[in-house]
């Protein structure tokens, strides 16, 4: 017996095969046969739910026809499936990895950066870096506990970043900053990630032990929590499921649809909002 999420996976297969056989004006599934390498009874199964398409022919079906299959998704089910005893329910998240160590935290982000995107809809960053901050002072110079791996680690991911958005990578990020001196080292991650597709956004405020989160190509999410004396993440766990995707989407696009200050957008930086930041800063009792 096949479980739900295979039968999800045969559904949503054949959901593509007819909307994909509908936009061609029909009769074009012996194109998809060639296309992906099988023969016509293959799909035309495939189109039936009968059996099952593979990890390797959905992969093949979404490289060809990204419109019309999400390799996401497919893989999801594919590995929910498999870890699902038949007839119950897959568990919620494909993957957990646990970091412990800010080295770790920043590796790990660095590596989802840095590692193949995939598909062009991949190719995303979303980064929420809001921190508890000891104001005057910039946690990267003044951590006295900082180690020289978190230095490195933590340079790689903002090198990787810049990278990213200028290769076209869509990046959002929304920061927080209660004082002229973390404006300064933000301003400075602002002008280094450039790119034709980049958003930047502050809080003028301190933001105490908010959830930070780094969306990675729209495969996994990196939850952290700081350390409890300065501003940087101590630990995080690294999810990897469409729910979970879903989910901290969401909680980023309130984060950075809110946040009032503009200090990068796609038509450049902005210095009438690091202005407009840096009065309020000031105007600060």
């Amino acid at each position: 017996m096949s479980t739900q999420y295979e039968r999800e996976l045969r559904r949503t297969v054949a959901e593509g095969l007819a909307a994909l056989n509908e936009h061609n004006g029909g009769r074009f599934l012996s194109q998809v046969a060639r296309t992906v390498g099988v023969d016509r009874t293959t799909v035309g199964r495939w189109s039936k739910q009968s059996t099952t398409a593979s990890v390797e022919h959905c992969r093949s079906l979404s490289d060809a026809y990204p419109d019309f299959f999400d390799h996401g998704l497919l893989v999801e089910l594919h590995a929910n499936s498999a870890l699902t005893p038949t007839d119950t329910s897959a568990p919620t998240t494909a993957g957990v990895d646990i970091l412990d160590g800010s080295a770790d935290v920043f590796e790990a982000a660095a590596n989802a950066l840095l590692g193949d995107p995939g598909s062009d809809d991949n190719r995303v960053l979303k980064l929420a870096s809001l921190h508890v901050e000891r104001v005057g002072l910039d946690s990267l110079r003044s951590d006295p506990y900082i180690d020289d791996e978190t230095k490195v680690q933590t340079q790689r991911f903002r090198q990787a970043m810049a990278t990213r958005a200028a290769e076209g990578w869509r990046v959002r990020i929304v920061v927080s900053t209660a004082s002229s001196v973390r404006l300064d080292a933000i301003w400075q991650l602002v002008e280094a990630i450039d790119g034709p597709d980049v958003d930047i956004r502050a809080y003028p405020t301190a933001l105490p032990h908010v959830l930070s989160a780094v969306l990675v190509a729209n495969r996994e999410v990196i939850l952290s929590s700081d350390s409890p004396r300065f501003e940087r993440p101590e630990s995080a766990i690294v999810l990897r499921s469409r729910p979970i995707m879903k989910w901290a989407d969401s909680y980023f696009a309130d984060l950075h649809q809110t946040a009032p200050y503009t200090l990068r957008s796609v038509h450049g930086t902005s210095k009438r909002g690091s202005d407009a930041l840096r009065r309020h800063i000031a105007a600060r009792p």
